[in-house]
C-alpha cells in the first residue's frame, strides 16, 4: 500500500484522550476565553471532568488545571477549587488572587533561604565525602543564591522606602553631571 501525498493515512488506530491535539486543557482554556471568563466566574466540577476527560480527584486533573491556571495567571486570574465545598472552581476575585501571589513570593523566599542553606550546608559537613572541586561548587551555588535572594528582596524595600518618601519631593541629581 503506498500513499500519495497529502492524502490520509489510513490505519486500524483507536484515538484515545492521550492522543489529542491540542490538549484538552488547552482547548477548555481557549474555550473558557472566548466564553469571556472573568472574576468570580465558576465552573462546576462535571463540566470541568467532561471538558478534560478526567476524574476531579485523579492527579492529571491537578496538572490540567495548574497548566490553565499558568496561562490565565498572564491576565490575573487564578482558578481555584478553595471554599467551594467539591462542587467547582471559581475564578477569585482580584483580592483572593493577589493573596495568592503573595504567598508565592513568600513561598519563592523560603525555598530560596533552603536551597542556600543546604548548598553550604553540604559544602561544610565534615562527614561529607565530597571532593575539594565539589565543594568549592557547592559553595559558588550557596554563594548565588545568597545573591539571588538579596535580589529578590531589593525591590521590596525599595518600594517601601519609596512609599515612605513619596510626599517628600527631592531634586534629582546626576552623579557625571558636570559642575
Amino acid at each position: 500500500m503506498t500513499n500519495k501525498p497529502n492524502e490520509p493515512i489510513e490505519a486500524a488506530v483507536e484515538i484515545t484522550t492521550d492522543d489529542c491535539y491540542p490538549a484538552l486543557w488547552v482547548r477548555l482554556f481557549d474555550e473558557m476565553i472566548e466564553n469571556g471568563i472573568t472574576f468570580g466566574t465558576q465552573y462546576p466540577i462535571g463540566y470541568l471532568e467532561e471538558r478534560l476527560a478526567l476524574k476531579g480527584d485523579s492527579m492529571a486533573f491537578g496538572v490540567a488545571i495548574t497548566a490553565i491556571n499558568d496561562e490565565l495567571s498572564a491576565s490575573g486570574l487564578y482558578l481555584s477549587a478553595r471554599d467551594q465545598g467539591k462542587a467547582g472552581y471559581v475564578v477569585l476575585l482580584e483580592e483572593g488572587a493577589e493573596m495568592i501571589a503573595q504567598a508565592r513570593v513568600r513561598r519563592s523566599f523560603r525555598e530560596m533561604h533552603r536551597a542556600q542553606a543546604l548548598f553550604g550546608g553540604i559544602a561544610r559537613n565534615p562527614v561529607a565525602n565530597i571532593s575539594d572541586k565539589m565543594r568549592e561548587r557547592l559553595l559558588k551555588c550557596e554563594e548565588k543564591s545568597a545573591f539571588r535572594l538579596a535580589m529578590m528582596r531589593a525591590p521590596m524595600k525599595a518600594l517601601k522606602t519609596l512609599a515612605k518618601t513619596n510626599n517628600i519631593n527631592s531634586a534629582t541629581i546626576s552623579i557625571n553631571a558636570p559642575e
